[in-house]
């Protein structure tokens, strides 16, 4: 049975009758719509004419009777059933034919020839109205015409009798040909046509075959426009002859009509207006033909509940224009998208290419969609779907065209995949790629491929390298991705992954760093805190001997990063033949392992210590018990399993675990000095012993960690929580408790384990002790039940030993300028430990510091006295504040260089390219040699019990002591002076060493030294002298002097005071303030009486100020904004105050600006001057300022107020003048 679109279905009735049914198809005929029921209704009727069924909807069959009687016995009409089934196949077929808008019109017909009716009564009926508007469109239809047919047009108007629409009709055709003849075919419209084709055989003949549709031999242009009678439309016409070429032969997407497109259709501008949607304006177009031989790399995707084909890609239409339509897409969630194009596109089967017509365009779609109700009805296939692939055959033939594979839950079209070759032809020159690229400012490719694929941009070629664009290489270079880790292992230790950590704060142990290794194959890791980073090296020899003898494997490969404490592994791994392989430079992504492990543990520890309340200081026991936790964990990478179970075939002890941080009981027993002594204390639990299976306690009151098995725990209550925490700054070195160095289940005894005396109390940092704190009643316990400890820092020993905290009583000092000692002193004997080395006692016990001898007086008056320095130190500092002048001291001096002497010396030193080296002298007041008596009391804990009221006569000077300064410079200055240097006439803080050729400057500031000269090897000669004589810091280049940041390039030097400012920003919480351009505004001027409110407390603006005068040793920008602000200093209002804000909003926004000396500037000085007459309106004193040029460099810059008022601005500036020749002079 032929089931082809051109032919009918027929359907016999019953086996024994003649008559059948006619199904007719009218898929061919047009569909119904407000505007073409003429034509419609000629074409169905001819068509039903041709089956002789006319009768059905004009009424010309007469209706059987539902019944028939025979012999009184009424039976059903054989004739009636007969024709009422055929009249619902011409029913459905009718209304098959007609648009949904007019459908719901005929939802009362119960026949076709109704549904006849009602179309007729509705579009045909000759109303008043009907042939209003009838008239109208004739009388419009000239004048629609372009201007080419203006002629024609006077012509048919000049005629007294109206010509017959055929006549009208020839004529117009006849004078088309003679434009068609006389000139070429223009472009009309914006549409681009891409001929889709695949390299390789043909199949089935198909490529060259012209499809049966007789357009070979039409231009684009033909074949786009057709004749459009009674039109109003500006397109020419053109006849209807077999050799002249069709028209456009799509439907419009408006009116739905056959013949024009949407563009052209009549109600292109009633349909506009109406609708909300606002096409985009189109862009300038040029004619353009490109071939593309393959498809896109986007896929299709059957749906079978889409309306239309749906593309995200205009590459992927062969024929397209721009839609100018108001409908848009709704998807599934209720958004609408815009449509943005409209054309078609093919795919290919087996054996020849399935159209997919009026496929939407939607830039804004992601997928290509399918519609299979639309490839069906046009390509005559069917699909059928099945659970992992479909088929389309062919309706025809029942041929399978193709078989696609489910992909994702979803059936996709499989494509072809061979290369794409792209031609490109079009009149006028195009955009290469790489200038679009450089256009947009060299995107994404993906960015740079939708704009191309959404504007439809012409490119010269169809492709945009990346690769080749060394902009974007240069300014958009980003790490590349990372590829799952391929290192895998079968046993322990064949892999060790390493990285040091530095922790911003110090521990109470002293610890810095900690060192992490875990194995690869188990996780299971280790910890070792570290004072140096150079500890590694020791602490990975032990650890190698431990593990590889504890579980009998050899380690085979260590990864770490290329740290230096890393590199000097390097030898002793090759010696043991181990592999060293590190991650390449700022990639700590190849370290991984390492790296994610050092956040789990800081994490950890961080809980740990937050829900303790412990200080962050406490980090290192913290982290151990992190640990210890999270080797015990169970791993997802393990399968669930701990990095423990994994290493030692085990399950850890779960119920051992206890909260970090809480209150616990320690059975303290042993510890009894008798039978009635406490048997516990509360203590804080402070981990887990790695070496015994016991507990770590400490007993905040005592300092002391307890080792111990027999423990009560209250996990409820912390400790620490009970007294509020303690910054990091303020801790003191007095509160280190003891540590272990052993943080694994294998401990690594190095030559740094000692045992610490466990009788050395370690105060609490929240717990106040006594002054000289007693020693503990216990007895000492045995080295078993005592916690292995690191040695502890000198300081931390001898300030346990001196017990200096809280000294309110001490050494005082006198001075007598007459009168003699005691003739027979007797010696004070210190009762100092052996251990105790600070620099500041081994001082002065080296320089023969202190005497004993008896007092003076009976009853001597006691004036400065000794106090403990901040912590981490234990220094004798003398009270001098309370020494009087004239009495106690006579003369002071303080060794302090010029802020002018320094630039010049640097500038001169930069120019001729010498070396500059700094030096910081160590206790530079404890060399000074004093020339007055000075007595002090004996200092609290070496007071001789046998004279403990004789004092010590000091030799050499104390910090604090008012004679201490100038005792200081005589030394150092006596020492430069037999090394050949002499003293400045024009600064007592320079000497300089002049010697043939040969030129040195040393430039003091106290106990901070700068050395410059022109022979290297001199410099470094007095350096040694220096250091032999005192005692150095290491010398270095200068880069941080007296708060001074100094950066030298080859070109100069450049001095800033940057952290300087930052400090002062972060004093006064003006770190994220807004930046101004100037640091005083020009108006209003600042007068001491503006009106404004007094500051309440003046002191935060005097404090500002006066840090504001520091910076001007490198900032002349800022000299008078300070000048003026410090004339108000003894009474500041809110204006002033705002004033001074203003400068610190300056200097946020300026905290690296500087002063430059340059190398290749020449040594000429100049200056200049000026004068602000009578500026002040307080006092009408006038300000003069100056600034100092060594070549290009400021030297010396000052704003200050005149010492009387001037009567003229002359005088004013000669005031000025005469200042500056001073300063130069």
């Amino acid at each position: 049975m032929d089931t082809s679109p051109t032919s009918n279905e027929t359907i016999t009735v019953s086996s024994g009758s003649q008559k059948s049914l006619l199904n007719v198809n009218m898929t061919n005929v047009t569909k119904l719509t407000s505007t073409n029921f003429l034509m419609w209704s000629r074409q169905v009727h001819a068509l039903l004419d041709g089956y002789d069924l006319a009768g059905y909807v004009d009424d010309s069959i007469i209706i059987p009777s539902p019944t028939v009687t025979t012999a009184d016995v009424v039976t059903q009409n054989p004739a009636y059933l007969l024709w009422k089934r055929q009249d619902k196949l011409i029913y459905s077929a009718l209304l098959g034919a007609i648009t949904n808008s007019i459908q719901p019109l005929l939802s009362t017909a119960e026949t076709a020839a109704e549904i006849w009716t009602i179309l007729s009564s509705t579009y045909a009926k000759p109303s008043r109205g009907h042939l209003k508007q009838l008239k109208h469109q004739i009388k419009q239809w000239t004048k629609g015409l372009p201007d080419d047919y203006k002629t024609v047009v006077d012509q048919i108007e000049g005629r007294d009798v109206a010509p017959s629409l055929t006549e009208i009709h020839e004529k117009l055709l006849n004078h088309e040909a003679k434009l068609q003849a006389t000139s070429t075919v223009g472009s009309y419209g914006p549409i681009s046509a891409n001929a889709v084709s695949f390299k390789g055989q043909p199949r089935n003949n198909y490529q060259g075959q012209s499809r049966g549709n007789n357009r070979n031999n039409q231009t684009w242009q033909q074949q786009q426009f057709q004749q459009r009678p009674n039109q109003n439309s500006p397109r020419p016409y053109q006849s209807h002859d077999s050799t002249a070429p069709r028209g456009y032969q799509g439907r419009c997407q408006i009116c739905g009509v056959h013949g024009h497109s949407a563009r052209t259709c009549p109600q292109l501008p009633q349909y506009g207006s109406s609708s909300n949607y606002t096409p985009r304006a189109p862009t300038p177009w040029q004619p353009r033909a490109n071939m593309a031989a393959a498809t896109s790399s986007d896929n299709w995707l059957l749906d079978s509940v889409a309306s239309h084909h749906l593309t995200s890609d205009l590459n992927n239409l062969s024929l397209h224009q721009l839609y100018n339509g108001g409908e848009e897409v709704t998807i599934a969630n209720g958004s609408r998208l815009p449509i943005s194009h409209t054309g078609s596109a093919f795919l290919p089967t087996q054996s020849h290419f399935l159209t997919l017509k009026n496929v939407l365009y939607v830039p804004n779609l992601y997928k290509n969609l399918i519609s299979v109700y639309r490839l069906c009805n046009a390509n005559q296939v069917s699909v059928e779907f099945f659970p992992v692939h479909f088929q389309v055959k062919d309706l025809r033939t029942g041929a399978r065209l193709l078989q696609g594979q489910t992909k994702d839950e979803l059936y996709e079209w499989p494509m072809s995949t061979k290369n794409t070759i792209s031609l490109f032809a079009s009149p006028t020159p195009k955009t290469a790629s790489h200038t679009w690229n450089s256009r947009l400012g060299h995107p994404s490719p993906s960015v740079l491929k939708t704009i191309v694929s959404q504007f439809a941009l012409p490119f010269s070629d169809s492709s945009n390298n990346h690769s080749s664009c060394s902009h974007y290489l240069i300014n958009k270079s980003h790490k590349l991705p990372f590829y799952s880790n391929t290192i895998s292992s079968t046993k322990p230790l064949q892999y060790i992954y390493s990285d040091v950590w530095s922790s911003p704060i110090v521990s109470v142990d002293n610890f810095k760093y900690y060192v992490i290794l875990v194995d690869h194959y188990t996780r299971y890791s280790w910890l070792y805190p570290l004072k140096r980073k150079s500890d590694v090296r020791e602490t990975f020899i032990a650890f190698k001997s431990l593990v590889e003898n504890r579980f009998q494997q050899k380690i085979q490969t260590m990864y770490s990063d290329n740290g230096g404490e890393f590199i000097a592994l390097r030898s002793f791994l090759t010696t043991n033949g181990i592999t060293h392989l590190t991650s390449p430079p700022h990639t700590p992504e190849h370290n991984g392992v390492a790296e994610r492990k050092h956040k789990h543990i800081v994490e950890t520890g961080l809980t740990l210590l937050h829900q303790a309340s412990m200080p962050k200081s406490y980090w290192t026991y913290a982290f151990a018990a992190a640990i210890y936790l999270i080797n015990r964990l169970p791993a997802p990478l393990l399968q669930n399993e701990s990095p423990y179970t994994k290493l030692f075939h085990q399950q850890p002890n779960y119920l051992k675990l206890c909260v970090f941080g809480s209150l616990c009981f320690p059975w303290l027993r042993p510890y009894a000095n008798h039978k009635l002594d406490d048997r516990s204390a509360p203590c804080v639990f402070f981990g887990y012993s790695l070496t015994q299976s016991a507990y770590l306690c400490l007993d905040r009151t005592s300092g002391r960690i307890y080792t111990s098995r027999h423990v009560r725990f209250v996990e409820s209550e912390f400790p620490f929580a009970a007294t509020p925490p303690q910054t990091p700054s303020s801790k003191s070195c007095l509160e280190s408790p003891t540590y272990s160095n052993s943080h694994t289940f294998v401990p690594v005894p190095t030559s740094s384990l000692i045992a610490a005396p466990p009788a050395s109390p370690i105060p609490d940092p929240h717990h106040t002790s006594p002054p000289s704190p007693a020693p503990d009643s216990r007895p000492v316990p045995s080295a078993a039940d005592t916690h292995r400890v690191l040695d502890l820092p000198n300081q931390v020993e001898s300030n346990l030993n001196l017990g200096l905290a809280g000294n309110s009583t001490g050494p005082t000092t006198s001075t007598h300028h007459s009168g003699p000692s005691s003739p027979n002193p007797t010696p004070l004997t210190h009762h100092t430990s052996p251990s105790s080395s600070n620099n500041s006692t081994s001082s002065s016990s080296s320089n023969h510091q202190t005497s004993p001898t008896p007092s003076p007086s009976p009853n001597p008056e006691p004036n400065p006295t000794l106090e403990p320095d901040p912590p981490n130190k234990a220094r004798w500092v003398a009270r001098g504040f309370t020494q009087k002048y004239g009495i106690d001291y006579a003369e002071t001096f303080s060794p302090v260089v010029k802020s002018i002497t320094i630039r010049v010396v640097l500038q001169l030193a930069v120019s001729c390219g010498w070396t500059i080296k700094q030096l910081d002298v160590n206790n530079a007041f404890l060399h000074g040699t004093l020339t007055e008596e000075v007595y002090v009391t004996q200092p609290p804990g070496f007071v001789d019990k046998d004279r403990p009221n004789h004092v010590c006569r000091l030799r050499k000077a104390l910090y604090g002591l008012k004679q201490a300064p100038r005792a200081w410079y005589q030394e150092l200055r006596g020492f430069l002076l037999q090394l050949g240097f002499q003293n400045s006439v024009a600064d007592t803080s320079v000497f300089v060493y002049i010697k043939g050729t040969d030129l040195a400057y040393t430039l003091v500031y106290v106990d901070d030294i700068v050395i410059t000269g022109s022979n290297t090897t001199l410099v470094a000669h007095f350096i040694n002298a220096l250091a032999n004589r005192f005692s150095l810091k290491d010398p270095a280049d200068l880069h941080y002097f007296l708060g001074i940041e100094a950066i030298r390039t080859p070109k100069g030097l450049h001095l800033m005071q940057r952290k300087y400012i930052l400090d002062l920003l972060v004093k006064t919480n003006m770190v994220d303030a807004k930046p101004v351009l100037t640091p005083l505004a020009p108006h209003p001027r600042l007068i001491l009486h503006d009106g404004s409110p007094k500051l309440e407390k003046p002191s935060e603006y005097r404090m500002v100020v006066g840090s504001l005068q520091y910076l001007a040793f490198s900032r002349p920008d800022i000299a008078y904004a300070v000048n003026r602000l410090s004339q108000f200093m003894h009474s500041p209002s809110e204006t002033h105050w705002q004033a001074a804000k203003r400068v610190l909003r300056y200097l946020a926004g300026t905290s690296s600006h500087g002063i430059y000396l340059r190398a290749d500037t020449p040594l000429n000085l100049h200056a200049y001057s000026d004068a602000d007459w009578a500026g002040d309106r307080d006092d009408y004193v006038s300000t003069n300022a100056h600034i100092l040029y060594l070549g290009k460099t400021p030297i010396a810059w000052a704003s200050r107020k005149q010492k009387g008022v001037s009567r003229s601005s002359t005088e004013a500036e000669y005031r000025a003048v005469a200042n500056t020749a001073s300063e130069i002079r």
